[in-house]
């Protein structure tokens, strides 16, 4: 049984207090790692003025041991947030995927490259995770600037100038390469589109001599793309080497600077060095951060567009009286239209279906067959009117519910690349015994056994040691998986040879027997289906050429005689 999802809140609630304790830790270490870094300046100070004055090898030796055990201990604490950080990140993938997949795949929308960008977006967050040390670091850049201003005031506002200077330049990165970006990452979704089609319409590509054609075209998008790509790195490439060569410019001018308060001995030799040494790694602090402000700002985009995926995890929690399962299915005056679309596809359609009826739906291409099929196992919503089970809305039924009283096979049905047993299991951890049963109903399981390794053969919609059509029937079979409530199975017949559209047959039957309601949609009215029929629709009936003539679909109880 599949457990209740969590909401949003709970989610980002749980994520956040079970990654509270690992930031903290995070940032103790970093500023302890920030601290230790002013080991190398201190050095330089002491050496530098003491150990001449004094020539005191003692104080040298001690002086370096000291310095020595601050860096390793730094090094340590450094490896130590590194590997914090990545598993950080691990978690962040494994914590946020599986609901954002599972948001992706029963969304009631028709975007489907919404899975895609929901792991994209995890992908930038799991990146800002694994080197966020930056971020941390960053906090503690004040310090080194403040180190400047107690060797002597002139360094101090020196470094403040130029880390001005840089924090210009960054804006100026940012404003500059924004439109290239946006150009970069238009031209890259279109080359990723377009070889995503031609990978999906392979056989008719090559069967057609289109190759040759399609991969001209696919040059010029990625020539497009790569010129966008090239704008976008010539300017910020630019602008980065800049930030380098001002952060170099900073380093020797502390010197210079240093230098010439040594001359009016406003400043010692180690001071003179150590102001170096604290200016670098100030400086270094931002220069880093800077240069990863396009991973921030990724992170935020993803972070913030991933909360709103989870949003859509918050539906309003159904109240089911224990015996759903045995309520008739009903559709209460059921109108829908897609998405600019100037007329309803079928409209008011009422009907109730009674445990263990079948409905034979049939009509003409593009009546809307299909999509009442989607209609009924929830996957659209109607634009006016309700499908019910019982009193709940099939829409409104707990994940936990539907997976138990729905079965569905679409119409252009897939087998996904797992073993026979999963698919026809829907990866549930239910017994074999389920699944034999629902091989059995469509005849399917002598040859399931003939396969190299039986129930736990890998399988795929390419799978070589299958026939179409009995590909088709484990699909089936997966529909009839745990003889749900509702069965959906359209153009169940499309495709079938005799002996599987007659096993099909027998299998809805012996589910009627045990009080499962059946609908079945067919655009060639098949005799059988129609003889063992209880209810019909017709969704050709009445429709005309405009809008305004399509009547109201028509429901008949009456039995159609096989031909």
């Amino acid at each position: 049984m599949n457990s209740k999802p969590l909401t949003k809140d709970q989610i980002l609630r749980s994520a956040w207090r079970s990654s509270l304790p690992g930031l903290f830790v995070v940032f103790f270490f970093s500023l302890a790692i920030n601290i230790l870094k002013f080991a190398t300046p201190l050095y330089l100070l002491q050496v530098l003025d003491r150990i001449p004055a004094s020539r005191s090898v003692e104080t040298l030796v001690m002086l370096t041991l000291a310095t020595f055990v601050a860096i390793t201990a730094g090094i340590a604490l450094e490896v130590v947030r590194r590997r914090m950080l990545l598993n950080w990140a691990k978690w962040i993938e494994l914590t946020f995927t599986p609901p954002l997949i599972a948001t992706a795949l029963s969304r009631r929308d028709d975007d489907d490259r919404e899975h895609t960008s929901a792991l994209g977006d995890i992908d930038y967050m799991q990146k800002f995770a694994g080197r966020s040390q930056r971020w941390f670091d960053l906090v503690f850049a004040p310090v080194f600037f403040l180190g400047l201003f107690l060797l002597h005031p002139v360094l101090g506002w020196i470094g403040i100038a130029c880390l001005g200077g840089t924090l210009a330049l960054a804006a100026l990165r940012e404003y500059i390469s924004r439109e290239p970006r946006r150009a970069a990452r238009t031209s890259a979704a279109k080359k990723a589109d377009l070889l995503a089609t031609i990978q999906a319409n392979r056989d008719a590509v090559s069967a057609h001599s289109m190759a040759s054609i399609v991969a001209e075209r696919w040059k010029r998008v990625a020539h497009r793309s790569a010129e966008a790509q090239s704008r976008l790195e010539s300017r910020s490439v630019s602008l980065d080497t800049l930030i380098t060569g001002l952060g170099r410019l900073v380093r020797i001018g502390m010197i210079a600077a240093g230098a010439w308060l040594f001359l009016r001995d406003e400043l010692t030799i180690g001071g003179m060095f150590a102001a170096r040494v604290l200016a670098g790694m100030g400086f270094g602090l931002v220069e880093h951060a800077v240069k990863e402000w396009g991973i921030l700002r990724d992170a935020r985009l993803g972070y913030r567009r991933t909360k709103a995926r989870l949003a859509k995890l918050e539906t309003p929690e159904a109240s089911v009286s224990g015996d759903v399962h045995q309520q008739a299915i009903v559709l209460d005056l059921v109108t829908f239209r897609h998405n600019g679309q100037r007329g309803d596809l079928f409209k008011r359609i009422s009907m109730t279906l009674e445990p263990g009826e079948l409905l034979a739906v049939t009509g003409p291409a593009a009546s809307g067959k299909t999509t009442l099929s989607r209609l009924l196992v929830g996957l659209l919503e109607p634009r006016h009117g309700q499908i019910r089970m019982g009193d709940v809305e099939i829409t409104r039924l707990p994940e936990e519910i539907k997976t138990r009283c729905i079965g569905y096979m679409p119409q252009y049905s897939q087998l996904l690349r797992a073993t026979v047993r999963e698919n026809i299991a829907r990866f549930d951890e239910g017994p074999l015994e389920k699944v034999i049963d629902a091989a059995r109903l469509v005849e399917i399981h002598d040859r399931i056994v003939q396969l190299p390794e039986g129930y736990d053969t890998v399988i795929g919609p390419d799978y070589e040691g299958l026939s179409g059509s009995e590909l088709k029937r484990i699909a089936i079979a997966r529909a009839l998986y745990g003889s749900p409530r509702l069965v959906v199975l359209d153009e169940a017949a499309a495709n079938l040879d005799k002996e599987s559209r007659r096993a099909m047959e027998a299998a809805v039957n012996n589910l009627r027997g045990n009080g499962s309601s059946i609908v079945i949609t067919q655009s060639i009215r098949s005799p059988r289906i129609n003889a063992q029929a209880d209810k019909f629709l017709d969704l050709g009936e009445g429709r005309g050429d405009e809008p305004a003539a399509k009547a109201e679909q028509a429901v008949r109880r009456a039995k159609i005689s096989a031909v």
